[in-house]
């Protein structure tokens, strides 16, 4: 089940790769993995036998944008396809949000999907999941190979809907990027419907969200470009190899022959759940490692550009300045103001947008309180007829704004307006604290850079004055 906290703004997807024994569940995160912006993916783990065959589960954690401008963390899990590991395949699908059944097309194996299948739909049964409600992706694997199951065959003996089987060659990247598009959109779909906070805005379909989602985590790959990737090992190609941990495993079919299932009863079972839940934490805490990383990225940026101001001149400091408080939120624009006695004067902003509200005189008004607030205010205009109106006024659709004022102890010294589009995530609780501390790096510095005599006290009322 997803996990959805307002309060961060974060979503908690789970998608489960199932099938049999050398399907090549493995081998489509493997490709995902490889082909993924590095920003948006987080680091790949293996726990595998030492014959490098799965024992229980790979773990591929993704971080996109999300109905709503919510972060949307996705979790993909391949399962062993051993017999041996059957307590640890109907751990995996606990709390499922979608599944991907990974069929071996060789001739040989036939027998093996079924049997994957069937205990597949058990699982989620014994779980309370209905195997023909939970959204679902069918994928047909290796159709390279000189001696296949025809399509239709798979078709009478797999599918239960009448949506359509990606045939794929997952070691290529064929038909790997189409089959997560299709479940992702699947997925969102069905959460969309159980949650209101994720229902669709603007009339867009899941499936053109998906397709968005897939651009932004994979680049200008397409579904055809990956499957021109070629049949070079993927670590040769792309330069990095997810995390792999060997474990030596009594008894375990390291050919992969058909194994015996050896009744691995409850405690099996509990730490295979354990195991699941530990990976899945561990992706969380390596997301967090990483926004503390990137955190502290901007914190020695914001204080070389502020170290800098006696050697540039102020505009070029604002604008520095500007650019990365804008990167660290994610914002589509940015513009500021110096606040003074008078109001606001010396509007400027990243190229592109103009400066938006900090230039008409209802924007203006509107940002007068949030000049003097006492640190970042989110506004939406799903929210705020007033803001709603105002942002209406531009080209493009903005949705929502940050205010962030520079202040030290005695004055407040600017305003910075940060603008954000409809798709885009909007800051946490935790990321408004960590613009509020960039904005103390920059406040005495530019404090000292404008007359003290015209500044604005940050206890009094301000003034408006028209942009120059």
């Amino acid at each position: 089940m997803a996990e959805i906290d307002q309060a961060t703004r974060i979503i908690r997807v789970k998608i489960v790769y199932y099938g049999p024994p050398l399907g090549g569940k493995t081998t489509n995160l493997r490709r995902l993995h490889a082909l993924a912006v590095d920003t948006r993916r987080g680091e790949m783990i293996s726990i595998n036998s030492l014959q490098d065959r799965t024992i229980l589960f790979d773990l591929l954690p993704f971080t996109v944008v999300g109905p709503r401008g919510f972060n949307l963390r996705l979790q993909l899990l391949a399962v062993p396809g051993q017999a041996l590991y059957s307590a640890t395949r109907r751990a995996a699908l606990r709390g499922a949000d979608g599944v991907v059944f990974v069929a071996n097309s060789a001739i040989d194996r036939w027998q093996e999907n079924l049997i994957s299948y069937s205990e597949m739909k058990t699982h989620l049964i014994d779980h309370g999941i209905d195997p023909t409600a939970i959204p679902f992706a069918l994928q047909y694997n290796k159709r390279d190979l000189p001696l296949v199951t025809e399509v239709g065959v798979m078709d009478l003996g797999l599918r239960s809907s009448p949506q359509t089987a990606f045939q794929a060659v997952a070691n290529k990247g064929e038909g790997v990027i189409a089959t997560f598009e299709a479940i992702l959109a699947r997925t969102l779909r069905d959460l969309s419907r159980k949650f209101r906070v994720l229902a669709m805005e603007d009339g867009r379909r899941p499936e053109q969200f998906a397709q968005e989602t897939v651009t932004s985590l994979f680049g200008r790959v397409s579904p055809a470009e990956a499957g021109t990737a070629g049949t070079e090992p993927l670590v040769e190609r792309f330069g990095e190899s997810p995390l792999t941990i060997r474990v030596a495993v009594s008894g375990a079919a390291g050919d992969g022959s058909r194994g015996v299932a050896r009744s691995p009863g409850a405690v099996a079972e509990a730490y295979a759940e354990a195991c699941t839940e530990l990976a899945g934490r561990l992706a969380t805490v390596t997301a967090e490692r990483d926004e503390a990383q990137a955190g502290l990225a901007d914190a020695r940026r914001a204080l070389a550009i502020a170290g800098d101001l006696d050697r540039q001149d102020v505009t070029m400091t604002v604008k520095r300045m500007l650019a990365c408080v804008a990167e660290s939120a994610g914002a589509a624009h940015a513009s500021f103001a110096f606040v003074t006695a008078d109001g606001f004067d010396r509007v400027m902003g990243l190229p592109g947008d103009g400066n938006l509200l900090l230039e008409s005189p209802g924007g203006r008004r509107y940002l007068q309180a949030l000049a003097q607030a006492d640190g970042p205010c989110v506004q939406e205009a799903a929210c705020d007829l007033e803001l709603f109106a105002l942002l209406g006024e531009g080209e493009r659709q903005l949705s929502a704004l940050v205010s962030l004022p520079l202040r030290t102890t005695s004055r407040t010294v600017g305003l910075a307006v940060l603008y954000f589009l409809d798709d885009d995530p909007l800051p946490t609780p935790a990321a408004l604290e960590h613009l509020e501390l960039l904005a103390s790096v920059f406040a005495a510095p530019l404090a000292m850079a404008v007359p003290a005599e015209s500044a604005v006290p940050s206890d009094a009322p301000l003034v408006l004055a028209q942009a120059n």
